[in-house]
This record gives C-alpha cells, structure tokens and sequence, in this order.
C-alpha cells in the first residue's frame, strides 16, 4: 500500500475538528438559548451515562484494533480475518452493553427520571459499533472519515433548525444527534467493503484479542470515570443549572483538545508501523510530533484564558457566564492532556505498553473521585475543572516516567521557551484589542487573526523550526501552483 503523508492526513484531520467548532459555533447557541440551561444540563447528564456504556461497547477496540491492524494490512487475507474477528467481538460486547442498559433503567435510581432521554440517547452505542471507524483508521482514510464527519455535523444542523422549536424540545434534540450520526455508521459499513467484507465469525481468537483489548478498554474507562465524573457528581451534589454551566466550559475544552489531538493521533498506525520495524525513523516522527503539538498547544492555553468571556458569550450567551472561571482554569488542563496523549498515543502504545497507561489512568480516576467529593460542594463547576487539571496532570507525569525509556526529551526545552516567549506578543494584541473594540464578536475575531500572526512573527524571528518549516511548505505548494 502506498504512504500516505501524515501531514496531508494531519491537516486533514484538523480540518474535521476545525468542522466540529465551527458547527457548535452555529448550533449550540441557538439550542443553549431554546433548551435553556436546565434542559441542555439533562442532556449532558444523559450522555455522559451513555459514554460509559459506549466505553463497555468498544471495549478498547478502537485502538488496539488501529495498531494492530497497521502492521498487517498490506496482508489482505490476514487482515480481513483479523477484522471479522474484532468485529464479531465488537457485536457482543454492545449485545451485553444493552443488557446491561435495561437493568439500570429497571432498577429504582434517579435514572428512572432520565429512562426515555437515556433509551433515545443509547442507539449512538450500536451505530457506532456499525461504523466500524477503526478500519478506516487502519488505512488512514482521514479524508472519507472527514467527509463523514462533516456530513453528520451539517444533517444534525438542519434536522436542529427544522425541529428544535422550544424548551421542551431537547429529546428531539437528542434524537437528531443520534439519527445523523447513525446514518452515516450505516453508509460507512457498506462503504468499508472496499477494505474487507466483514462478517460473523465462530472463531474470534478471543484469548489473543482480549488481554490487550481489557487493558484498553480499562483505561479508556479510568480516564472516562475522571472525565465525566465531574458531570455526574455536579448533578449529584448541584442541580441541572449547573451541569449546564459546566457543559459549556467543558465542550470548548473538548473541541480544541481535539483539534490539537488531531494531529497525535493520525500518526498512531505510522508509529505503530515504525516502531516494529524502522526505529530511526520511528524517532525523528516523534520528536516532530512533540514539538508541533508544543508549538499548538501553548498559545491556545493564553489565548482561552485571554478571551474565555468573549468564547461564552458568542457560543452560548450571558446566561452562561458563571462558566468563564472553569473555562479558564480547564485551559491549563489542555496542556496536560494533549502532552498526554503524545505520550500514550506515540509512544507507549506503539511499544505496547498499555499496562502502563491503565495504571496512570486508574490513580487519576480515584484521585479525581475523591477530589471532587471535596472541590464540588464548595466551588460547583470550578471545583469539577480544578479536579480536572489535577487528573490530567497525574497522568502526564505518570507517564512520562514510563516513557522516557524510549524517549529522552532532550531536544524540546528551546521549543516550549519560545512558544512562551511568543505568547507574549498574543497577551499584547489581547490588550490593544479589548481597549480599542468593544463589539463581542469583532473583539475575538481580532484577537484570533491578530494573535495569531503576532505569534508566527515572533516564533520566526526566535526560530521556531516546526512554525518556519510549515511556512516553507507553504510557500513552495504556493510556488508549484503559480
């Protein structure tokens, strides 16, 4: 099979989380203000009941199925039989996952209260198994997946426009998330036949799959659990308003966590790859890797921290301004987290070495448990991020430990002093901004555009190799054209 570029498939990537900013930019505004908070809080209390299950589904075969899935699959028929066999396990696992739905929806909790909202919002569970996305990871099919994505995102708009109306409204709105995105898992398992046909399978070598697999899904539920504990315990201890709150402040969090992980994990099939078979090369990808995702992830920190208000207001309006201080302080969190995700994504899961994610992810969980016991009751929403930032710091350090066996870090110190060293020439144009221009939108629009030139200047005249790099890369594509 012939290489694709990590870069083409980075800024393609990039392009479907900049897609999934841009949409909620469109959508959530108008459904935050028709819900209201109270209702878009029930929502988001009902999803993240729905990400657990979702985890119980998946059962870390994403990602295991993405790297080992890379190193055969320019062997058709040892691929295809590896993919029946995931997929088969993929079945029955979402198969005890509604079991296990039913019994929790049966049983006497406050989830009885949630039971049709949950019920409508747990179909995401079995389309997603449908979608089969991973075999697209496999062969790094970021374009196809980019389309779908986008797709999705346009069908859920529409669908929200002609039928979310008023407050009561927000199981319509739950429905529409599901029915998009479920219609496109449909067209994707059809579509993927050009990889492999995939069917049910007797023998799915389950003793092979299924230790790595656990490991995974294991400690994709330990970072679940320090994620969307902070949700479920401020419905617990607080009240719907709240939940609402924090969602908005959670939601911008998550988008630009995303589009900075976008460009880590559309190299997991590659590093996966290499690290088996090309070390050196292997190497040079992850010191790029780490520098870019430093280069990114630095001036985002100031700039949400610079224009969190301005962020709320636009998405999501006055009402949810109580949000501006948790926003800020999950910024810092982003930091972590995406340092984070290089470490596992490029460097411990590659290497195998997934037992050592599981045991950073489990002391984060409880840590961020136990912290949110203390940090809700007394400081609601900006407790639940403040326990965030501790979790996500945990883990980095964790797992740094583990990782500096195959990486020194040696080579990053001048990238991360410049990236600071830039950021000032953002905190400026911040400054000169707000004093200047007083109209919300205009306001953040100037600070983005002029932050961000102000930033690449500098980071060029301090010599940041990844920013001058891009640049030359750009002007030579420019250059070929003309």
């Amino acid at each position: 099979m012939k290489e694709k570029s990590i870069k083409v498939n980075a800024i393609i990537n990039a392009i479907k989380v900049a897609m999934s900013i841009i949409f909620p930019i469109i959508t959530f505004p108008y459904a935050s203000r028709v819900l209201g908070t109270e209702n878009i809080g029930k929502v988001q209390f009902g999803s993240s009941i729905i990400v657990y299950l979702s985890l119980i589904a998946a059962l870390g075969i994403n990602t295991y199925a993405t790297r080992e899935g890379a190193i055969i699959r320019n062997d058709k028929e040892k691929l295809q039989k590896f993919a029946n066999q995931i997929f088969t396990i993929n079945i029955i696992t979402t198969a005890i996952t509604y079991g296990i739905l039913l019994i929790l929806l049966i049983i006497p909790t406050k989830l009885i209260d949630y039971r049709l909202l949950i019920s409508i919002q747990s179909l995401s569970i079995l389309f997603s198994t449908i979608g089969v996305d991973w075999i697209y990871n496999i062969y790094e099919d970021y374009a196809y997946i980019t389309k779908k994505s986008i797709l999705t995102q346009f069908i859920s708009m529409i669908l929200l426009f002609l039928f979310v109306k008023e407050s009561q409204d927000y199981y319509i709105y739950a429905l529409i998330s599901v029915i998009a995105s479920g219609s496109v898992n449909i067209v994707n398992f059809f579509h993927a036949r050009k990889y492999c046909k995939f069917k049910l399978v007797k023998n799915t070598n389950i003793k092979q799959h299924i230790k790595p697999m656990m490991i995974l899904f294991s400690n994709a539920l330990a970072i679940r659990i320090y994620i969307n504990s902070d949700v479920i315990l401020l419905g617990i201890f607080t009240n719907d308003y709240t939940v609402g709150l924090y969602a908005v402040s959670v939601r911008v969090y998550q988008i630009i966590k995303d589009m900075v992980n976008a460009i880590t994990n559309v190299t997991l099939p590659r590093m996966a790859l290499y690290a088996n078979q090309e070390k050196e090369k292997y190497a040079l990808l992850l010191e790029k890797l780490f520098k870019s995702i430093l280069t990114l992830v630095i001036p985002a920190i100031f700039g949400i921290i610079l224009i969190s208000k301005q962020i709320i207001l636009l998405i999501a309006g006055q009402a949810y301004l109580g949000a501006n201080l948790s926003l800020q302080i999950l910024s810092v969190a982003l930091g972590f987290a995406t340092i984070g995700n290089v470490l596992v994504n490029g460097i411990l899961v590659p290497n195998k070495m997934e037992k050592h994610i599981f045991k950073a992810t489990v002391v984060a969980a409880v840590l961020n448990i136990l912290l949110n016991f203390i940090a809700i009751p007394l400081w609601k929403q900006d407790g639940a991020a403040l326990t965030t930032v501790i979790a996500e710091l945990t883990v980095c350090i964790i797992c740094l430990v583990y990782a500096r066996h195959i990486y020194q870090f040696k080579n990053l110190k001048r990238t991360i002093l410049i990236s600071f060293a830039s950021c000032i020439a953002i905190f400026i144009v911040s400054e000169l901004v707000k004093y200047f221009i007083k109209t919300i939108f205009l306001q953040t629009a100037l600070i983005c555009i002029g932050g961000l030139i102000a930033y690449v200047i500098v980071s060029i005249l301090l010599k940041n190799d990844i920013v001058i790099e891009l640049l030359e890369q750009l002007k030579d594509k420019i250059y070929r054209r003309s």
